[in-house]
């Protein structure tokens, strides 16, 4: 599952300049992989959710030692719903706004998996 994540950072990555013109898409897909890191977090400590209120709910009452901004990712889950459930598009500012606290919150679970992973 995590090399999976590798997976598709490196294809957000190299693909990092079209999001100017899919920005929805670079949302939808970030969003992903953080649900995907929580629940990887989740599995480590023996739990299992689908629900992704419950993995980021998990997350801000058990990893406060991740110190990420937990209420940034509700936002984030918030935007996602409103893409897949409601069909909006979201700006290119949209992105560029939310793009480095995206990727900063990414590396913080990205290296607390790997440092519980290599233990």
């Amino acid at each position: 599952m995590f090399s999976l994540v590798h997976h598709k950072l490196q294809f957000w990555e190299e693909n990092k300049n079209s999001s100017k013109n899919y920005p929805t898409m670079f949302i939808e897909g970030y969003y992903e992989i953080l649900k995907e890191l929580g629940d990887i977090i989740l599995i480590i400590d023996g739990w299992k959710s689908n629900n992704h209120d419950c993995i980021f709910q998990y997350l801000k009452e058990n990893k406060k030692d991740l110190e990420i901004d937990f209420d940034f990712l509700s936002d984030i889950r918030q935007a996602r719903n409103r893409i897949n459930y409601g069909g909006i598009k979201l700006s290119y500012d949209i992105w560029k706004r939310n793009e480095l606290n995206i990727k900063l919150i990414l590396k913080r679970m990205m290296k607390y998996i790997e440092d519980k992973l290599n233990k």
